[in-house]
Parts: structure tokens; sequence; C-alpha cells
């Protein structure tokens, strides 16, 4: 499964999901197809989607060390994961970044209910969205103008698209 190109489009990460316990995770060279393992493949870990940041860092979920999947960043050269969520109960279930790399809107699910999170990547912050109905988040996607949107689907209403400014919380 290709999850994302590098900036410059030469590279891309590529997750081979085995079970939900195990993924392996690869850097592609987009020109020879040549495959580059990241990290210890013998090792049960579990990543979910692969993102590169405008600047080339390497962004994942990950349940390395953990009984959760946490959100951090992936060392392609050494393949060490290190978290920047510190949750011990719930999953980070999806994530996006900015187009400026400034920000990370992640969703976790606390017992079936999705809260949606930003992260200040330069000073680590984290801010809760707050205000929102108890439901599903999902289907992130900063626009190019930084507005984050998304979809949240509650047991008292269908799906619906919302509009979220980063630098306000004001929810659309």
């Amino acid at each position: 499964d290709v999850s994302d190109f590098a900036p410059g489009g030469r590279q891309a990460a590529v997750v081979e999901y085995i079970s939900v316990t195990k993924s392996n995770p690869y850097l592609v060279d987009v020109a020879s197809g040549k495959l580059t393992p990241i990290g210890d493949h013998s090792k049960a870990i579990s990543y979910g989607g692969v993102k590169f940041a405008p600047d080339g860092t390497l962004w994942t979920t990950s349940d390395e060390n953990s009984d959760v999947q946490r959100l951090g960043r992936l060392d392609p050269a050494t393949g060490q994961f290190r978290p920047v969520t510190q949750e011990t109960r719930w999953d980070v279930e999806e994530f996006e970044i900015s187009k400026d790399g400034r920000t990370i809107a992640y969703v976790i699910n606390r017992a079936g209910i999705g809260q949606l999170m930003l992260l200040d990547v330069a000073t680590g912050a984290v801010r809760a969205v707050t205000g929102l109905p108890a439901g599903q988040v999902g289907s992130l996607e900063f626009a190019p103008w930084g507005a984050l949107g998304f979809s949240l689907t509650s047991a008292k209403s269908a799906t619906d698209a919302f509009s979220l400014d980063p630098a306000t919380l004001q929810v659309t």
C-alpha cells in the first residue's frame, strides 16, 4: 500500500500490512522501484499511515513499545520511532499534516468517540478541539489555505462535513 510520496516525488513510503499487530514500512525509489526496509521487520510492530511532512520528516502511528497506536516520527535510516503523543489507553486512529508542516491534526479513539487534536510541530503543544458532537471523526484533509476539513458521524446524525480554523479552533 503506497502511503505517501516524499517532497520532490523521488521516494514513496509503502507499508506491507501483515496483520493488525504487524506491518512493515519501506521506502521505494520511484525511478528504480527498489524497496528499502525501514526498521527491523522481524519485530511484531504495527504501523498505521506513513506520511511525509513538507520538510521530508516521516510521520506515522505505531504501537512500538506500547499497547496503543501513538503518533510519532519514524527515522527511515535507523527505523527508530519517536512518539510525540503519550496516550497510554487509546489509539491514534488517523492523522494529517498541514501543507506548511506546522500543524498535525490527529484523532484519538476514546472508547469509540473520536477526539480531534492539533499538534504544533515546533513546540509540541497539543490542543483539543472541543464542542463537537460525540461521534467518529475521520477523513482529515488540510486545505492549501490552512483550514482543516473533516467528517463526523454521530448516533444522532448522518455523516456531515466540517471545517476547522486551526488558529481559532472555530468549527463550521
